[in-house]
């Protein structure tokens, strides 16, 4: 029984961390500006609470070009801390120029 604990803690913690990238590779960007924004979710990430800005308040006079949205440790941490009524995520924005 106490073999199950460490790894039922390990299994938590991979699947928590996960990443999802979005390229877009019709062109290809002499200059790519790149911004962190902070996202946080309810009820295990299903409603969200906050939201991206629209695209052209992300990036002035360009256009987005990649996004990733990725969950850290400490995220993850946090949303089983609360048992997944809170959960924050992280978005970083490719903006071209």
């Amino acid at each position: 029984m106490k073999r199950w604990i460490p790894l039922s803690l390990l299994f938590a913690f991979t699947i928590g961390c996960a990443q999802v990238r979005v390229r877009r590779h019709d062109s290809a960007p002499a200059r790519v500006e790149s911004r962190e924004y902070a996202l946080s979710s309810f009820v295990l990430g299903f409603v969200p609470a906050t939201r991206l800005p629209p695209e052209s308040a992300l990036c002035q006079g360009g256009r987005i070009e990649s996004l990733d949205f990725f969950s850290s440790g400490t995220d993850v941490l946090i949303g089983v801390a609360t048992l997944g009524i809170y959960v924050p995520h992280r978005v970083t924005v490719g903006c071209s120029k």
